[in-house]
């Protein structure tokens, strides 16, 4: 077994976000593709059970302050991705409604920013931010 000092919470978070978005991607595109769902379903267990084992041993050391800091900024991601699901809606009818050219018609596109069909390769870029951000490792 691997030591969860090694396991990058950084990319553990990321892929996270990436393999949720993606399995919903895949369930709701058409015709579905539940085999790529399931994959991102199992990714999601898997990078769970790292975080657990990450923040399991940082309790163990003694680093219960980082520990509250991860617990924040995973509430804060939780909320705002809430947010975001919950206020799009309403945010891409006032968009689509002011009539803003290009910016509208982006806005109701069926693969706009409003959708999974967007969101789930853009996340692709938060792996490369993520691992840009641990050249040092």
């Amino acid at each position: 077994e691997s030591s969860p000092e090694l396991i990058s919470l950084n990319m553990t978070g990321v892929l996270l976000v990436y393999s949720s978005l993606f399995a919903r991607w895949a369930f709701v595109v058409k015709p579905q593709n539940l085999l790529l769902a399931g994959c991102h379903v199992t990714n999601v267990a898997a990078q769970m059970n790292q975080l657990r084992r990450a923040v399991d041993y940082k309790k163990e050391n003694g680093k219960d302050d980082e520990v509250d800091d991860i617990m924040k900024k995973a509430g804060a991601t939780a909320a705002a991705g809430a947010a975001c699901v919950l206020g799009g809606p309403m945010v891409q009818s006032a968009i689509v409604n002011a009539n803003l050219g290009v910016v509208s018609s982006i806005a109701a596109a069926e693969a706009g920013p409003f959708t999974v069909h967007f969101w789930a390769p853009m996340s692709k870029w938060m792996i490369s931010g993520a691992s840009f951000l641990e050249l040092d490792r």
